[in-house]
């Protein structure tokens, strides 16, 4: 394992990697889908905040499989690739779609 310098001491330490597990960040993000702050001000329906709360209900997570990967996919790169139809849109044109 490398080791690297840290502050206020001349003893080298163990290199860390940060990172986040996919799961927990598949959670933030169908969390966030349909968050009150993410929809406030939204002039929606009954029926289409159903319709919402429904698809968020059957997306469960944004990853599923291991297959969803690209070949040399990181997850950062898959979860920008599933949700770049919904750029540059507004909530109510994606809530449309």
């Amino acid at each position: 394992m490398d080791k690297r310098p840290q502050p206020r001491s001349p003893e080298l330490a163990d290199q860390r990697a940060y990172s986040i597990k996919a799961a927990y960040m598949n959670h933030i993000i169908v969390d966030s889908l349909c968050h009150p702050e993410m929809c406030a001000g939204l002039e929606v329906s009954v029926r289409t905040r159903r319709n919402i709360e429904r698809r968020r209900a059957e997306l469960g997570s944004v990853v599923r499989s291991l297959r969803e990967y690209r070949s040399g996919e990181t997850f950062e790169q898959l979860v920008h690739r599933k949700f770049a139809r919904f750029f540059g849109k507004s909530v109510s044109k994606i809530a449309q779609d």
